[in-house]
């Protein structure tokens, strides 16, 4: 069994880890402290981009009144008006998604990703990238790349949308990067935006 099934939350993985970590001196920094401390990285990160995404959808949507309109038609289309809505919706409201979507594309809250390393020497775009270098993601760069979006500039829920119907994620859509190191909060900042942004929108 990998590391990772059998870990079935933060706190059980970390306790593992300080357990395999843990030397004749003491658990290294594997220790309550600095347990605490990344609790607190974890829940304020998402705290604060999850907030600021909603005041941003709110801009966008005074911006665009059409577009809160339509947010607001098919809600009541497909949910009604009177229900709150809740994560087991988001299926049901696809234009919804899409303008969630369209937020993070067009707020661009974190302009740049965490930075990584390079393992070994490699060559993209016929530059070389020697072993060991930090490679950081521009985000703010491939979300107004237009080799990715047309008109990168307009917002346009659309782009998100296969046949106005199922929820598409283009290639240069990133707001959580991508692979195994993408966002941890990743499905829980979804479940939120989605939560708080189409509650405000009905």
């Amino acid at each position: 069994m990998d590391r990772q099934t059998e870990s079935p939350d933060y706190l059980y993985a970390y306790q593992k880890e300080a357990e395999m970590n843990t030397n004749h001196e003491g658990p290294g920094n594997f220790d309550e402290r600095q347990l605490v401390s990344s609790l607190f990285d974890l829940f304020f990160a998402g705290t604060e981009t999850t907030s600021t995404t909603v005041l941003w959808a709110m801009v966008f949507m005074i911006e665009n009144p059409d577009v809160m309109q339509n947010v607001q038609d098919e809600i009541d289309e497909n949910v009604g008006r009177e229900k709150i809505l809740t994560s087991s919706d988001r299926v049901r409201l696809p234009y919804t998604e899409a303008v969630i979507l369209e937020v993070q594309r067009c707020a661009n809250l974190v302009p740049l990703g965490v930075p990584h390393r390079s393992h070994e020497d490699i060559q993209v775009d016929g530059y070389t990238i020697p072993k060991d270098t930090l490679i950081v993601a521009n985000l703010f760069s491939i979300h107004r790349d237009p080799r990715y979006w047309k008109d990168p500039e307009q917002f346009d829920a659309f782009r998100f949308l296969k046949d106005d119907k199922k929820l598409i994620r283009p290639d240069g859509f990133a707001p959580f990067l991508i692979g195994k190191r993408a966002c941890l909060g990743e499905a829980l900042a979804k479940m939120e935006l989605f939560l708080f942004i189409a509650n405000l929108l009905r």
